[in-house]
């Protein structure tokens, strides 16, 4: 568990000096947002930090803006992209692809066999870091916060592994890739996990001193080969159950995934939040399958809040399941029951969660149940609190009314947090999984 530390005047007074820890980063053809990130860190450089660099194979001017901008540049000195064997896929298919799943899977190994070993990569980059202290980024990364002093003072305290803040588009969450290269080991191929080998305790940097915002850029996922690379390596390792079954899901293997992720959420040694998170996914593939499987999507959701309730996206899956049966009163049940839902965990979920969506699947549930004020409430706070949305922008013709009601049931329906967030701009708040827009089956 992370504690949430803040250096005292005196530490702050020892952060000066040439930065103790180091920058690293695994780059391909990042010329185009390379510059973003050093806009960010140039001051941590200028001040004598150190910036590393393994490029992997650009063919872009990568290598030469790396240079000019002050990064330590290295060119890899070998390949860290594999291909799975005949053999491997063979075993693969009679051991993980469900019989329905063959036809989509054949097509996935026509092209899908290489794949980038990020594990081992990242473990290479150790090799050209000075420091023992390191944080490793993308290069499509950039900083929304980065107080270098202040980590600093900190590291020069004792401090050696840090948890702070990512955010992935819509999706925030607390992760830890600022760690002792001595006794910290990267393990995986792809979705790689950071393995904590010693006794360091983890240090919480706040969103003042840390925040690292992903750019992400639209790609071809590519994540399945390491994976399953990994699991016929390892068949009963927990965390790549879980990644692999929800790529599989991504994938369109429906009855693999739920095969893969129900063996994952039976496992007793898996994160609570994320067995939460696996249940969730296995009723997505359900509802991907059509209506036939809507009670089993049902139940896993069901299951899923029961597994762990410090997170809204069980209950708000429910709430969107029962609006798609045309039952609205029970998804109002379950959507103004996932308004009572604080965050207690630092697992991802979607920000909507905790701005317009359950408002918006309340809205539509008092209007289908013949209560327009408070369908019209609703609507107002969705609008209120994400003002850009198309859909409530669109649904304003319906639910924008001038009625002298509207602001004393929000008063009424919000705590005063939330109120005094609502005239503020949104912010993404932390949080649990992925959010998936469901298209529906061909026989849903």
């Amino acid at each position: 568990m992370a504690s949430m530390v803040s250096a005292s005047p005196e530490d702050l007074g020892g952060g000066g000096g040439v930065p103790l820890f180091s920058i690293a980063l695994i780059v391909k053809n990042e010329a185009n947002t390379l510059p973003k990130l050093y806009a960010c860190i140039k001051e941590f450089i200028e001040a004598g930090g150190e910036a590393v660099i393994l490029d992997t194979g650009s063919t872009d001017n990568t290598v030469h803006l790396a240079k000019e901008m002050g990064f330590k540049t290295y060119i890899a000195s070998r390949s860290f992209v594999e291909t799975l064997s005949e053999k491997n896929i063979k075993n693969i298919k009679r051991l993980h692809i469900e019989e329905e799943d063959e036809k989509s899977a054949r097509e996935i190994f026509k092209t899908d066999i290489s794949f980038f070993n990020f594990g081992r990569a990242r473990n290479e980059l150790h090799k050209y870091v000075t420091n023992d202290v390191m944080i490793q980024l993308d290069g499509s990364d950039t900083l929304a916060a980065f107080d270098f002093r202040k980590i600093n003072a900190m590291i020069r305290a004792g401090a050696r592994r840090f948890e702070y803040t990512q955010i992935y588009g819509p999706v925030e969450l607390t992760i830890s890739r600022f760690y002792s290269k001595s006794v910290d080991v990267w393990e995986g191929r792809t979705h790689e996990i950071l393995t904590h080998r010693g006794g360091n305790k983890i240090e919480m940097l706040d969103k003042s001193t840390l925040t690292v915002v992903h750019n992400y850029q639209q790609k071809k996922r590519t994540y399945l080969a390491g994976l399953f690379t990994d699991i016929l390596e390892k068949p009963d390792h927990t965390r790549t159950l879980y990644y692999l079954g929800r790529e599989l899901m991504f994938a369109g293997l429906f009855k693999s995934s739920i095969k893969m992720l129900t063996k994952y959420v039976g496992r007793p040694d898996c994160w609570v939040p994320e067995r939460s998170s696996g249940y969730c996914l296995i009723g997505n593939c359900y509802e991907y399958l059509g209506k036939d499987f809507f009670p089993m999507a049902f139940e896993s959701y069901q299951k899923g809040f029961v597994a762990f309730n410090g997170w809204r996206e069980p209950l708000l899956k429910m709430a969107r399941l029962c609006q798609r049966t045309d039952e609205f009163q029970r998804g109002l049940c379950y959507a103004t029951a996932a308004l009572s839902v604080r965050r207690i965990s630092a697992f991802a979920e979607p920000s909507c969660n905790y701005l317009g969506l359950p408002h918006e699947i309340a809205y539509w549930g008092y209007h289908f149940t013949g209560r327009e004020k408070e369908a019209c409430t609703h609507w107002k706070i969705a609008s209120i609190l994400e003002p850009h949305h198309d859909k409530y922008q669109h649904d304003a013709q319906f639910f924008d009314r001038p009625d002298n009601f509207i602001q004393p049931l929000i008063a009424y329906h919000l705590p005063q947090a939330e109120m005094q967030a609502m005239m503020a701009p949104p912010s993404i708040v932390t949080g649990p999984q992925i959010k998936l827009d469901f298209q529906p089956a061909e026989n849903a």
